[in-house]
């Protein structure tokens, strides 16, 4: 086998290449560059074709740059929409309390003529006024009746039917508790002190419990929405991840479990959603 051996001017002259390559590389790198920063990057830096002026000499491949630069000038931009300005809504259904603010008796006199001046008419400024939440206790008081002739019968009113039986619980202090919870999503703690606040010790466990029992009660109402959902001709859903305590030994203290959002129902129709929980994403859940 015949080796061939280089001189130290082919050396050289191929030491020259590697670095003028490499230069040609590191200049289509920084082209590459500054045109995705131009494309992508930040509206407030603007960028020069000039600047490539500092990279060395100008090539063909500068010129094609500024001849691309050109014509990106023309591109269609999505025109920008001001956002309005926020204004405040008052609900005309709101009760309005009207406050007469009149002259005192010796301002009701002119002081060119001192004749009584006469009302013309009337000017309103509106303020909006916060009442605080109020909790008041009902007792109810059952009437109970008894023969006094044979002393063999008593009879006892009936209490009304109650949400939860033997509690103090009212359809009103569920329905609180629940917008509060799941609507304003406030955890326990807090609507636990504003009951301390409002004069009510409720501890957060006895809350949990009623919300429990409630949901029971709300199934019927549940199976409704799941089924005027799936009467529609399509079916929309997405998953959130919930972590949720393994009550399997031996393993994570934690597994994702699932929390699905369905919205469906007739097309003219506003959209009915309901809710489902699974342990995994398996497709058992959705199917």
């Amino acid at each position: 086998m015949e080796i061939k051996t280089i001189s130290d001017d082919e050396v050289s002259l191929l030491k020259l290449q590697l670095v003028e390559k490499q230069h040609r590389i590191d200049y289509l790198e920084t082209q590459i560059r500054l045109l995705r920063h131009q494309k992508f990057g930040q509206s407030s830096e603007t960028f020069s074709p000039d600047q490539l002026s500092l990279l060395g000499n100008e090539s063909d491949e500068s010129i094609e740059l500024n001849t691309l630069l050109e014509n990106q000038t023309s591109t269609l931009v999505k025109s920008f929409e001001r956002r309005k300005k926020s204004r405040i809504i008052i609900d005309e259904s709101l009760p309005v309390e009207r406050v007469i603010i009149d002259l005192e008796p010796n301002e009701k006199t002119c002081s060119c003529c001192q004749n009584e001046m006469t009302h013309i008419s009337e000017e309103t400024t509106r303020q909006v006024e916060y009442i605080p939440a109020t909790l008041k206790a009902v007792d109810y008081v059952r009437l109970k009746y008894a023969c006094k002739h044979c002393e063999g019968d008593i009879k006892l009113a009936k209490l009304p039917n109650r949400l939860i039986p033997k509690s103090i619980a009212s359809a009103s202090l569920i329905a609180y508790l629940i917008v509060s919870k799941f609507v304003d999503h406030l955890p326990l703690h807090r609507i636990e002190r504003q009951f301390e606040r409002l004069g009510l010790g409720l501890p957060r466990n006895i809350q949990c419990d009623w919300l429990l029992k409630i949901a029971d009660k709300l199934l019927p109402l549940y199976w409704l929405l799941k089924t005027e959902a799936l009467i529609g001709p399509r079916l929309w859903t997405d998953d959130t991840i919930l972590p949720m305590q393994n009550d399997i030994k031996d393993r994570h203290r934690t597994i994702q479990a699932r929390l699905w959002v369905y919205m469906g129902g007739n097309l003219n129709d506003p959209p009915t959603v309901f809710y489902d929980f699974t342990r995994s994403r398996s497709q058992d859940g959705p199917l």
